[in-house]
């Protein structure tokens, strides 16, 4: 729904409360009121990137203060805001890049062939002015290859992120 309304900016989902919330401020004009919680919450936040869209519901991941250490394959300077670092890596054509890390206070956009599925032990905690970028559009980044399903036959995790109509369990 907040995809189709103008006014709506973001949108948190609260998986304890079975809720999903419409916000008409986004984090930046939210500032300092958008804080960290121990309850299952995800933050979604619209932005315009000046890249071709893909087929996922969303484009990109982004998680705070987080890195795959070791698995810089690119480094470009003076990139002056996150949403560039992001729009770099989404229309790389010299690698496959399935994820960035923006480090606001310098300025640099690290670009890598690595993410922190591929590389799980070098996804670190950092300081908190470093943003890692996920890439879902990255080639290869389909869920059934990157992450293997087990079916758990009469069990529910009783909320949904996206609800579709399909045919068969396939």
């Amino acid at each position: 729904r907040c995809r189709g309304d103008a006014k709506c900016r973001a949108f948190q989902v609260n998986y304890l409360e079975d809720s999903c919330t419409s916000l008409q401020a986004d984090s930046r004009a939210r500032g300092a009121s958008l804080n960290h919680t121990e309850q299952p919450i995800n933050y979604f936040e619209k932005i315009c990137l000046n890249v071709p869209p893909c087929s996922k519901e969303w484009m990109l991941e982004r998680v705070e203060g987080f890195e795959v250490d070791g698995y810089d394959d690119i480094v470009r300077e003076n990139i002056q805001t996150r949403q560039k670092c992001a729009e770099l890596c989404v229309s790389e054509k010299n690698l496959p890049c399935r994820s960035a890390e923006y480090h606001e206070r310098d300025f640099v956009c690290r670009l890598s062939r690595q993410d922190r599925r591929t590389k799980p032990l070098n996804f670190r905690a950092t300081n908190k002015v470093v943003s890692y970028i996920e890439n879902q559009c990255a080639p290869g980044a389909e869920a059934s290859i990157r992450c293997p399903y087990e079916e758990l036959q009469g069990r529910d995790v009783n909320h949904s992120d996206l609800q579709l109509s399909v045919r068969s369990k396939e």
